[in-house]
This record gives C-alpha cells, sequence and structure tokens, in this order.
C-alpha cells in the first residue's frame, strides 16, 4: 500500500502527458472498449477468473499511465496475435491500477491496445488488485507491470490470487519473476493453449 502511494505522489504531470500522447499515437481508430469498474474485493475480476476453469487465464496488472505498461501491451497485442486473442480457451483480464495519476479514463484508452474477444479490461479505482498479487508473488513492491499466466484448474478463493505458473514483469530493480519478453511469453502461452486443443 505504501509502494502505491509513493507511486501515486511522485507522479508528475508532464509524465502522465507524455504517456497519454504515446497511447494517442497507437492508433486508437478502433472501437471502444468495455472497461468493467471493480469494487476493493474485486468481485467482477474474480467471478471471470473462476468462470473459466478449464481455460489459459493471463492476469495482467498495469498502469494505464506507464509507457512500458503500453508499450507492454502493444507488444503483447502483436505477439499473441488476434487469433490467439480470440481463442475460446484462453481467457486474458486486464487490470488498470491508479499508479502514476491514472485515471479511469487512462484506462479506456489503453484498453484499446489490447483486444480480442477472450480479453477483458477492468479498471481497479482502489488499487486493491496490485497488493492481493503482491501478496501472491511475495515481492516487495506493489505488483504493477505484472503479467501472470495460470493453467486450468486453480481457483481465485481466497483474497489474494492463487499462485501462477509462470510470470514477468517490467519492474525495474525486482529480481523475481522474469523480465517480460513478449516473443517468448506468447510463444509459452501458445503452447499451452494449443495442449488443450
Amino acid at each position: 500500500m505504501q509502494r502505491r502511494t509513493l507511486l501515486i505522489s511522485m507522479a508528475s504531470a508532464s509524465a502522465v502527458a507524455a504517456c497519454g500522447d504515446a497511447i494517442d499515437q497507437a492508433a486508437m481508430d478502433g472501437a471502444p472498449v468495455e472497461v468493467t469498474v471493480l469494487d476493493e474485493s474485486l468481485t467482477a475480476l474474480k467471478t471471470g477468473f473462476n468462470a473459466a476453469p478449464g481455460d489459459i487465464r493471463l492476469l495482467f496488472i498495469v498502469g494505464p499511465s506507464c509507457g512500458p505498461c503500453l508499450r507492454g501491451l502493444m507488444e503483447l497485442n502483436e505477439a499473441l496475435d488476434a487469433d490467439l486473442l480470440s481463442n475460446q480457451r484462453l481467457k486474458v483480464f486486464v487490470v488498470h491500477v491508479p499508479t502514476l495519476g491514472a485515471e479511469q479514463h487512462h484506462a479506456l484508452r489503453a484498453a484499446q491496445l489490447l483486444t480480442g474477444s477472450s480479453v477483458t479490461h477492468y479498471w481497479d479505482p482502489s488499487g486493491t488488485s496490485g497488493d492481493v498479487v503482491q501478496q501472491t508473488l511475495q515481492i516487495p513492491e506493489y505488483a504493477w507491470d505484472v503479467w501472470l499466466t495460470y493453467p486450468p484448474g486453480p481457483a481465485w478463493e481466497d483474497v489474494a490470487p492463487p499462485a501462477p505458473a509462470t510470470w514477468s514483469h517490467q519492474l525495474g530493480g525486482l529480481r523475481a519473476g522474469t523480465r517480460l519478453d513478449p516473443e517468448a511469453f506468447a510463444a509459452d502461452v501458445r503452447a499451452r493453449v494449443e495442449q488443450l486443443a
């Protein structure tokens, strides 16, 4: 919680504006993407996650005004490709959190960077998702710019989600997990989905 508060308080108007420009340059010509607003219990997210126990599930926690997060969304959109992002055996849950001064309108724009019929976007105004994922990953930092992969099976029954099969991040000094490599991440996801076919 303190980490998130620090990140929010350190944000500058110029950084947010620069990120907004980056989003605008990413061809925002598509139809608006629905973004579900989460309550502090993350009810809609947990319900969606638990409704797909037989599928591969991806959980992304991103800051929608954060340049590296936006780049991660764009690169994964390309690496996973339109066919995989619309595969019925894949469910992608993208949670936008209020780091770096982000607000809901940032999430609405950022949601257009990763799309497909298997993708659901959420706005978490309380930032609770980053707190509970931090618990799951047992990392010293607030969990944002993290990218988790789940095999079929685990249910989200507690406050925090279950441990993922693999996870990546783009956090500066974090030694746990692996640095996000969109191509390698996508190859792993594709292989997991193909195993279910």
